[in-house]
């Protein structure tokens, strides 16, 4: 499945604009399967008293998130280590790991390595769910930034990254989609007089993002949810200069498309 839903065409338009778009990805399972994560995930910190978007600015990390019980610092092998974090992630949720590594993981190192057929090394960066809660409009809008500007130090925010933004409901102007502008220069208003591109989807379609690309979101002003799962890949673990740790995760994924 993986192999066959990108094109060469794909691979160029990300390159050269920082994004590219894969309509209805995913199967019908497939989107059920995340969405009933997110809503057991928030459902979870909202019972524990947290407020989805005053406290967490919508961002839901499963693993990270206290869903499950904390470890060690010395047995969190599952931040780099393949089989550890298919363990610890499938407590959660059975097979989201499977579908992070034999399909999202391949889409994401043909991008990132400009191949169909790439070779190179690819980690699984980070993983998140972004819930914008119905009317907040104003709390749940994301401002323009670039992924990799989110980093501390100068070296890691040049680092080539791509995030897959899965949309789990339909998205659109109303509830908290996509603005798209340009990898060009420090800000946004580069764009020159070029509009930002707004995207609408169906549930199931992935806008795989470069780090390097400015974008923002909508806030959401519908009477509804709006869900989004957007796994994080690099090319190398990312490490924070002064603890040498991942900034994230650093998981080696299996090479997909070379076997």
């Amino acid at each position: 499945m993986s192999k066959s839903l990108l094109t060469k065409e794909h691979l160029q338009a990300f390159h050269e604009k920082g994004y590219t778009v894969v309509q209805n990805a995913l199967t019908t399972e497939e989107v059920t399967r995340l969405h009933d994560e997110a809503d057991e995930l928030a459902n979870y910190l909202t019972t524990e008293g947290y407020d989805l978007l005053h406290d967490l600015g919508g961002i839901v990390e499963p693993l990270e998130c206290g869903y499950l019980d904390p470890l060690p610092a010395d047995e969190r092998l599952h931040k780099t280590e393949l089989e550890a974090y298919i363990k610890r992630r499938d407590l959660i949720t059975e097979n989201v790991a499977s579908w992070i590594i034999k399909t999202l993981a391949p889409m994401a190192g043909a991008l990132l390595h400009h191949s169909l057929t790439y070779h190179q090394k690819l980690y699984l960066l980070n993983e998140q769910y972004i819930i914008k809660p119905p009317k907040t409009k104003s709390l749940s809008t994301f401002q323009w930034h670039k992924d990799g500007g989110y980093y501390q130090d100068p070296e890691l925010r040049k680092e080539m990254t791509v995030a897959c933004w899965v949309a789990l409901d339909d998205v659109n102007e109303h509830n908290g989609t996509l603005l798209i502008g340009t990898m060009q220069g420090e800000l946004h208003a580069d764009l020159g007089d070029k509009e930002p591109e707004m995207i609408s989807l169906p549930a199931g379609s992935i806008v795989f993002l470069s780090s390097q690309l400015w974008h923002k979101s909508l806030g959401n002003e519908s009477a509804l949810f709006r869900r989004v799962f957007m796994p994080q890949f690099s090319k190398r673990p990312l490490l924070d200069p002064d603890t040498s740790l991942p900034v994230g995760m650093a998981v080696p994924m299996p090479n997909m498309l070379s076997n």
